[in-house]
């Protein structure tokens, strides 16, 4: 019987080894758990970018690896509880770095840094030397690290991208930089920010030109527009209730106030300034508030020829090169210095907003016109009739409607294109964007040799595999073992083993006399001393 105890209990050990040695041979990131902070020598790696992440207490934010190409990465802070992964922030978002190796590593120094593949480190926070103690993800969305006091010596709320979380404000120090296009985290061309006037304002900051779009910039005096100056703080925030305020005396409300909602307010791709709140059981976005209706009001979206059709934020073009006609054409008539081959077309009440190369007043129509045809960068010209305002323009960039102050630009085009009608002339804006894939460079796409986890992995496997080897012919052994030892069942073997023998009452009764003589018998027995 004991024999068959050990036999099943050496092949069940046989078994769970086997079982163990399974179950490390899984991918490692199975048995990781998610947490809300790193601790001084801890990091994350891009290898375990789906389970490596950290998590706010309240589940309402993530932040860890996120995938922008095949193989490149950004860190960054997403909401957890939408549909896809919406990023709120991004560390160095202009530089992914390589999903071979690359981590993030809160290191021994105090410092929060972002490591490539190779080691380099390209992106880190200001806290080197410092009583830093962890980094930590809050239920706001707000990465901070901080000291053993609790003390915060950096934030994520202090470096926004293109969002602004609740509770997390806008000041001199701060900006909004939009995406370049639909689903890219690389920075656009629009800013929001205060100005040197101390009013909050969005900004166009193209490679060859700069603008204010917004607030309305036809309007010169602030307070029209409803605005201050006079305040200097440059502070605005959005509340927790969907409300924002702002020291220039801007503010707005969202359309679904109230508590327990999800908000953010971006700086699209496209230059509109946007809340949105989250639809928790669909896990969809919706728009709650914008700083424009209409796309076309936005800044460099409407012109003759979108340059890029993919990302409308690069402006318009003309089909033709205008200077090179006018070079042409002047060659010809050297006498006169005012071109012969253009015309005008008319669009009424529109304006290309901020791009005036020169300005008169009081001056006839066909004296503007003529301006505009003796320079050979003049691309139109806008004229306010009844005051003889005269705007020649050398840039047709952030072209919209202006019913006031009533103003008609008159576009120079080369004879011989075909006029339509001016109900035909309004130029129309397509919202649709070809989403563009992210292309690093050619450090990030490379294949990083992973010698190092490879050949960890192969020397785990080889020693669990040796060591179960080890214990199953061992455990095989002591099974051989008993099966080879022969079964005794000599009774002498037995009684000397034992040291007793089984009596019958008969035998006891005859070998006592009736019980009479039992030291006697004991004695007679061969047996020492006393039964007793």
């Amino acid at each position: 019987m004991t024999k068959k105890i050990l036999t099943v209990a050496v092949r069940g050990f046989c078994i769970f080894t086997t079982v163990i040695s399974f179950l490390l041979m899984l991918p490692t990131a199975v048995a990781k758990d998610q947490k809300s902070f790193l601790t001084r020598r801890s990091s994350i790696s891009t290898q375990d970018d789906t389970t490596a992440i950290l998590v706010s207490p309240n589940d309402d934010f993530s932040c860890g690896f996120y995938k922008v190409a095949t193989n490149a990465f950004t860190f960054s802070i997403w909401f957890s509880r939408s549909s896809e992964k919406t990023v709120a922030w991004t560390a160095n978002r202009d530089a992914p770095v390589n999903g071979k190796g690359s981590r993030l590593t809160f290191q021994n120094d105090g410092t929060l840094a972002l490591l490539d593949y190779n080691g380099k480190v390209v992106w880190s926070t200001n806290t080197t030397a410092t009583q830093a103690n962890r980094a930590e993800l809050l239920n706001n969305g707000n990465l901070v690290v901080m000291d053993l006091q609790g003390q915060h010596l950096w934030r994520s709320f202090d470096s926004p991208t293109d969002t602004l979380l609740p509770l997390q404000p806008i000041t001199r120090n701060v900006k909004l930089v939009s995406a370049s296009a639909r689903g890219l985290l690389y920075s656009g061309f629009y800013n929001f920010l205060f100005d040197s006037n101390n009013i909050l304002t969005l900004v166009y900051n193209g490679p060859d030109t700069a603008s204010i779009y917004w607030p309305n910039p036809s309007v010169h005096l602030p307070w029209k527009n409803g605005r201050t100056t006079y305040d200097s703080r440059r502070y605005g925030v959005l509340n927790q209730t969907g409300r924002f305020v702002s020291s220039d005396l801007f503010k707005f409300e969202d359309s679904d106030l109230g508590d327990h909602v999800m908000r953010r307010l971006t700086l699209d791709y496209d230059g509109n300034l946007r809340l949105y709140s989250l639809n928790e059981t669909s896990g969809n976005w919706s728009v709650s508030w914008m700083a424009f209706s209409r796309v076309c009001q936005m800044h460099g979206v409407c012109g003759f020829e979108v340059i890029d059709p993919s990302d409308w934020s690069k402006g318009c073009k003309r089909k033709a090169d205008m200077t090179v006609i006018w070079d042409k054409g002047n060659r010809t008539n050297t006498n006169n210095t005012i071109s012969r081959d253009f015309s005008f077309r008319k669009n009424t009440g529109t304006d290309f907003w901020g791009y005036d190369m020169d300005y008169a007043e009081s001056v006839p129509f066909s004296n503007c016109r003529n301006m505009c045809l003796a320079n050979a960068k003049c691309q139109a010209f806008g004229y306010r009739r009844g005051t003889g305002l005269c705007y020649p323009k050398y840039t047709l960039f952030n072209g919209r409607s202006f019913p006031d102050p009533y103003n008609d630009i008159y576009l120079k085009v080369p004879k011989g294109v075909p006029f339509t009608k001016e109900s035909d002339s309004r130029l129309t804006h397509s919202c649709g964007v070809t989403e563009k894939l992210a292309y690093p460079s050619s450090q990030m796409l490379e294949d990083v040799p992973s010698k190092f986890v490879f050949g960890y992995f192969l020397s785990s496997l080889l020693t669990v595999l040796l060591i179960e080897v080890v214990l199953i012919v061992a455990g095989f052994s002591v099974v051989k073992k008993w099966e080879t030892i022969p079964e005794i069942t000599d009774e002498g073997y037995m009684i000397i083993s034992s040291q007793f023998r089984r009596f019958s009452y008969k035998e006891l009764h005859k070998a006592t006399n009736c019980f009479q003589e039992e030291r006697e018998w004991w004695i007679r027995c061969g047996l020492q001393g006393s039964p007793r």
